[in-house]
């Protein structure tokens, strides 16, 4: 059982264009900012929006195909679907609303996932934790050929949301069927993906595994998600010059190109420093947060850019909002790639 997708979608000042295919118990993450397209592009894949062109086949059985004028109703592609904030049948109990989706008896799937001593609840007395596993039982109730999640944990609260994630990568283990997630957050790709797409405005920007995308982001959205520092720019020999100033790196580059600075490859200091070859700048401290049992200093100057250094090192350096400091960032710290 697979799923292939290749979709394009019209919308007044909106296009959506995603080519993409999911093996059979393999998890895909879709990521990217609001807007980005992530849900509508769930929603082409269940006939629940207008395909404008494009392919989709679940399995065997091709459900859209606009060259042949293929267009199954949602109801016979044999795609299930958990929708953000559930869904749930008000006036239904856990049980009814598994029965209601069930291919032969619902049990299995009430038992399956620990729902046994809520099945005569009604979704008003639900946590979201179990709110999330009914939801996830009705659509695994209907023997889908594929399951698609749209940010299943967003509506949980940080405790829950790590118990139910915990949860949900296990369910999904065991569910022999493509799978598409649609999160907003590094953390459920992390967890509960093996495979990442990055869609913006859109488009697929990148795709690999999380290790894949954010060890070489290439767009502004990818870099926070990888929690670097990205710039694009002009390769010349062993430097890249971005906005005016000059980067020095490791390995000469020609032409366009991207270059990533882990924020806690990057030293603040109080004076101009010298030594091994790097790049220098002065800048002022806009802001300071913390992360993990670090700070996170972004600094203005001839190029903005996020430092990671130690509560120690802040205090050392007396950080502070409006501070100026010395940016300083050695070429071989630097991570290039073409543009």
């Amino acid at each position: 059982m697979s799923l292939s997708v290749d979709v394009a979608v019209r919308r007044p000042g909106f296009d959506l264009e995603a080519t993409f295919e999911v093996a059979s118990g393999q998890v895909v993450a879709v990521a990217g900012p609001n807007g980005a397209g992530k849900t509508t592009l769930l929603r082409a894949i269940t006939g629940l929006e207008r395909v404008e062109r494009g392919r989709v086949v679940v399995g065997d059985i091709t459900v859209f195909d606009s060259s042949a004028g293929i267009d199954l109703e949602t109801e016979r592609r044999g795609v299930g679907m958990v929708f953000q904030g559930y869904w749930l049948f008000p006036h239904m109990t856990v049980a009814e609303n598994v029965a209601f989706a069930a291919r032969g008896p619902a049990d299995r799937w009430i038992e399956g996932l620990g729902l046994g001593d809520l099945a005569d609840r009604y979704p008003s007395e639900l946590s979201g934790g179990e709110a999330q596993r009914a939801a996830l039982a009705r659509a695994l109730a209907a023997a889908p050929r594929a399951l698609l999640l749209d940010e299943p944990l967003a509506a949980l609260d940080v405790e829950t949301r790590r118990q139910v994630r915990s949860e949900l990568a296990r369910h999904l283990a065991a569910v022999d069927v493509p799978v598409v997630l649609v999160t907003h957050d590094p953390l459920d790709a992390a967890l509960l993906a093996d495979w990442m797409l990055i869609l913006e405005n859109g488009r697929v920007t990148h795709s690999g595994t999380l290790t894949e995308v954010t060890r070489r982001p290439r767009t502004p959205w990818a870099a926070r998600l990888a929690g670097v520092n990205l710039y694009r720019g002009e390769g010349i020999g062993k430097g890249i010059v971005i906005e005016g100033v000059m980067l020095a790196v490791p390995e000469p580059v020609d032409g366009p190109a991207l270059a990533a600075i882990a924020p806690s490859a990057v030293a603040l200091h109080e004076e101009r420093p010298a030594g091994s070859p790097r790049t220098v700048w002065r800048g002022e401290v806009v802001g300071i947060e913390p992360a993990g049992s670090r700070l996170r200093v972004s600094v203005r100057g001839d190029l903005d850019i996020v430092a990671e250094v130690t509560t120690e090192a802040a205090e050392t350096l007396r950080l502070r909002e409006s501070a100026e400091v010395w940016v300083a960032v050695k070429a071989s710290e630097i991570e290039t790639y073409p543009a």
